[in-house]
């Protein structure tokens, strides 16, 4: 029995050995005697002649295993696959060979995808990149307003010292108007012009201590308005730490998934590339 006889006869348990994808092929240097197809079908049938520049013709051919993966813009057959081809040697001479072969559609599904993945992960990948940027320049300019309404909130306390010295002047002024007009008083008609006098004192006193008063409540409606915007500002300086917090998690996440995308795509060329 030659050695292509004795590998014919036990191809089966070689097919069911390697299992449904594999397509397994055994020829002489002529034509094929043993073909079971797998996920691949290139049509071929027992007695069928060799094709030239097929991979176990090439085998034969240049006396070596042959390793191929074949596209399908490149395919013979109208659809990728990977194949190996060894010669059959017997007697330090080559009698035929052995091939299998593989679809590599899915592989190829998965390599493009993962591609696809990895594309898209890098586009997030900038943009949780420019957020970032946005979030820190936000949190920038949220301090530096927070600093800002804190200067007001200090001015505005100064501005209440200037005004109680100003309402102890008013009060000094209107006492000294209301003494004037006691003397005035005293004085009788030699003192009618003093008296006038006196009376133009006491409205200014007046008429300042409204003007006090009214900028009293004005200050008090700012100060309530800066505490109001100091809360606020507080609040934003908060969502934007959680935002920065949340976007460096994001990116970290994007960044395993790209290195995911890689992975997928190295082990579904290693399964192309492994058979």
């Amino acid at each position: 029995m030659s050695i292509i006889d004795g590998l014919v006869n036990g191809a089966d348990f070689i097919k069911q050995l390697l299992g449904g994808n594999y397509t397994l092929l055994i020829s002489d240097l002529a034509s094929y005697k043993f073909y079971a197809p797998g996920t691949v079908d290139f049509g071929f049938k027992i007695g069928n002649n060799l094709i030239p520049g097929t991979l176990m013709h090439k085998a034969i051919q240049e006396k070596r295993k042959i390793v191929q993966k074949v596209e399908r813009q490149n395919s013979k057959f109208g659809f990728p696959y990977i194949g190996i081809a060894i010669p059959i040697i017997e007697g330090n001479q080559i009698v035929g060979a052995l091939a299998l072969a593989q679809d590599t559609e899915l592989q190829n599904k998965i390599i493009d995808m993962s591609g696809g993945l990895a594309a898209t992960s890098q586009e997030l990948s900038a943009v949780i990149e420019n957020l970032a940027s946005g979030s820190e320049e936000l949190a920038n300019v949220t301090q530096n307003i927070s600093l800002d309404a804190q200067a007001i909130q200090s001015n505005i306390e100064n501005t209440d010292s200037i005004l109680n010295v100003i309402n102890r002047i008013t009060n000094s002024t209107n006492m000294l108007g209301l003494n004037a007009a006691i003397e005035a008083a005293r004085a009788g008609e030699s003192g009618r012009g003093f008296a006038v006098v006196a009376e133009e004192i006491r409205k200014l006193a007046l008429n300042t201590k409204e003007s006090q008063m009214d900028i009293q409540n004005n200050l008090k409606n700012i100060k309530e308005t800066v505490l109001k915007l100091n809360q606020e500002i507080e609040k934003i300086a908060a969502l934007s730490e959680e935002q920065a917090a949340s976007t460096e998690q994001t990116s970290a996440s994007i960044q395993e998934l790209s290195m995911t995308a890689n992975n997928l795509s190295m082990i579904a060329d290693e399964l192309v590339s492994g058979i």
